[in-house]
């Protein structure tokens, strides 16, 4: 069994016909037939029933080429990482992260890497940890920043920074200062927050007996701004997503204490990183070294 054959049998699958598939692969039909019927030997199982219009894969088929078109994308990504160990950089990047890291550092991270290295280009995925997870398992994505404490037997993780959550509201009507808030000062708020802020208030509200008054939880981030600006609620958010706001005097905020987004680096534990990965999450060390250094009141680095 050699990749060639894996090749060929996937592609006859794929396109339900040796014939087209020996025409896409530059190969006679002959070739074709007779290495997939070796192969189906070697293996003593039928891997494609042969008809009038073509042939379909059998059930034993199906699960090679599920197995087979991981093996084919694994050896292409090592062709490309020992192709480029002689070069520069080179190759597609596949990267996510949360909608609040985007202006924080990775906007300008991205801008100089690809500024520096003119032969990497990216495919981009702004979403939450839930869609990303799911990205990356499904070999989406080469990287991902995510929340820290998600964890998963597939997929590896480094800690970057911990960022304090914000609670912020209207400048007109702030009740509060510019010091640390207390969890205590949030109760009867009407409160606005993604379903992940509202695991760790949960987990507060379990330890110190409090009780929230939540007014909406979940996709707020169209909703809130205008929720916020009006005064019908608090916002609690991370303050990268609302520093503008607050540097403008639109808003008015303060870090809670004991809320915070922890921030991670997550990659499929099962497959090697190409050299432009590789330097890329070199320079994104150096950048999240660069902001925490920049705001230490704000960006501090995860215990381990």
């Amino acid at each position: 069994m050699d990749l060639r054959t894996i090749n060929y049998v996937t592609t006859a699958v794929r396109l339900e016909s040796i014939t087209k598939a020996a025409g896409q692969l530059h190969v006679a039909q002959s070739a074709v037939s007779r290495a997939i019927k070796l192969l189906e030997e070697e293996l003593g199982v039928t891997l494609l029933v042969r008809h009038t219009h073509g042939v379909k894969a059998t059930d034993e088929g199906n699960r090679f080429v599920e197995s087979a078109e991981t093996m084919l994308e694994l050896a292409r990504k090592l062709r490309e990482e020992m192709r480029a160990r002689a070069t520069e950089p080179q190759g597609v990047i596949r990267f996510g992260f949360p909608p609040s890291q985007g202006q924080n550092f990775i906007d300008v991270l991205i801008a100089e890497f690809v500024k520096k290295y003119p032969s990497v280009s990216f495919q981009l995925r702004e979403a939450l940890t839930g869609e990303l997870t799911e990205a990356l398992l499904a070999d989406k994505l080469d990287l991902a920043v995510m929340l820290y404490d998600t964890k998963h037997q597939d997929l590896q993780r480094k800690p970057l920074f911990a960022e304090d959550t914000w609670l912020v509201g209207a400048a007109s009507i702030w009740p509060f200062g510019t010091k640390p808030l207390k969890p205590s000062q949030l109760d009867g708020l009407p409160l606005l927050h993604t379903r992940l802020v509202g695991e760790s208030l949960r987990k507060l509200a379990a330890k110190r007996k409090l009780n929230w008054r939540v007014v909406a939880e979940g996709d707020v981030t169209r909703v809130a701004p205008q929720v916020v600006r009006t005064g019908g609620g608090y916002w609690l958010i991370p303050h990268a997503m609302i520093a503008d706001d607050i540097a403008k005097g639109v808003l008015a905020g303060a870090p809670v204490k004991g809320l915070e987004f922890r921030r991670g680096l997550f990659w499929r534990a099962d497959r090697p990183q190409s050299r432009a990965v590789a330097v890329f999450v070199a320079e994104l060390d150096k950048a999240v070294a660069a902001l925490k250094a920049a705001r230490p009141d704000i960006i501090k680095p995860i215990p381990t």
